[in-house]
């Protein structure tokens, strides 16, 4: 969970996929009921969508580094809001 303040709630150990996701994800090995642990990431990035308005809202991205189901090192970028979490990248 990313806090009011921008900073992790706690260091992220894993990355469940709980959905099929784009087909460089399955490639990469993250595929839907699949876990995997988290060996690196950033800080989290806090993104303040149309803070001017009442119906503004607050995400966060988070780039991690997984072992994808092949053992190898995937960098994947996250997105938290509303206390979900999606993936919305695969870097190369």
């Amino acid at each position: 969970m990313v806090t009011a303040r921008g900073l992790l709630s706690g260091a992220p150990a894993r990355l469940l996929v709980l959905a099929p996701g784009a087909p460089a994800l399955q490639r990469a090995g993250l595929r839907a009921g699949s876990g995997c642990q988290v060996l690196a990431h950033a800080a989290p990035v806090v993104l303040d969508e149309r803070w001017w308005a009442r119906n503004g809202r607050r995400a966060a991205r988070l780039q991690l580094v997984v072992r994808g189901a092949s053992a190898e090192e995937v960098a994947v970028l996250a997105l938290s809001r509303a206390g979900e979490w999606t993936l919305e990248g695969l870097y190369d």
